[in-house]
C-alpha cells in the first residue's frame, strides 16, 4: 500500500514539474514578445525624434506636421545653373 502512495506522489510531482516547465516556457515567450514590441516601438520613436518635426497651423485650425530632415528642409530647389534672384529694371 505504501508503494502505491509513493508512486502516486511521484506521478503528481512529475506532473507538477512538467506544468511548471510549460508555464515558464510560455512566460518566457510572452516576455520575449513584449520586449520585441517595445524595441520596435522605441526604434520607431527614436527615428521620429531624430527627424526634425515642424508644426504649423493650416486652414481652419488644421495642424501640418513636417517630418523632413533639416538637410531636406534646407535643400535648394533651384538647379545649379539657375539663379535664385532675377535682375529686373523697374519701370515707371
Amino acid at each position: 500500500m505504501e508503494f502505491i502512495f509513493k508512486s502516486i506522489g511521484i506521478g503528481l510531482l512529475s506532473v507538477l514539474v512538467i506544468l511548471l516547465v510549460v508555464f515558464l516556457l510560455v512566460f518566457r515567450r510572452i516576455i520575449k514578445s513584449v520586449r520585441q514590441a517595445m524595441r520596435t516601438f522605441n526604434n520607431a520613436t527614436a527615428t521620429n525624434t531624430n527627424a526634425q518635426s515642424a508644426q504649423r497651423a493650416g486652414k481652419e485650425g488644421e495642424v501640418i506636421i513636417d517630418h523632413r530632415t533639416s538637410e531636406r528642409i534646407n535643400q535648394k530647389i533651384f538647379e545649379q545653373n539657375e539663379g535664385e534672384y532675377v535682375d529686373f529694371i523697374e519701370e515707371k
